[in-house]
């Protein structure tokens, strides 16, 4: 079943799932990393302490995602900042389960978890 933009919503990061190796991880302060999918293709990213800009491209079953401007302040050792814009930028798929949303790495080897914020206008 594709997906429509209505099924695009403002998403917080809740787990990441790794094939290679196998392991699952919970997202602490899943509010702190949210993406946002904005009408003509604009995507707003929360990414700790950063903001960031960006553009996508879908179909029925891909996703692409191209980060553009973004604030650079270092958000603590902790942060997983770096990580969940890195992993963003190697999106290539997507699917919609209920209330959840997978954004799928190109490789298909990871899976980054979201769960629906609500709609965004």
């Amino acid at each position: 079943m594709a997906i429509t933009k209505k099924d695009l919503v403002d998403e917080e990061w809740i787990d990441l799932v790794e094939t290679e190796p196998a392991s699952q991880s919970l997202i602490p302060i899943s509010a702190n990393y949210t993406i946002a999918f904005l009408e003509d293709n604009q995507v707003s990213i929360r990414a700790d302490c950063n903001m960031v800009q960006g553009t996508y491209a879908y179909d029925g079953t891909t996703l692409t995602i191209e980060l553009g401007a973004s604030t650079m302040a270092f958000c603590g050792e902790d942060s997983l900042d770096n990580l969940f814009l890195t992993l963003l930028s190697q999106v290539g798929f997507y699917e919609k389960q209920g209330g959840r949303l997978n954004l799928i790495s190109v490789s298909e080897t990871i899976t980054m978890g979201f769960k629906g914020g609500g709609t965004v206008e």
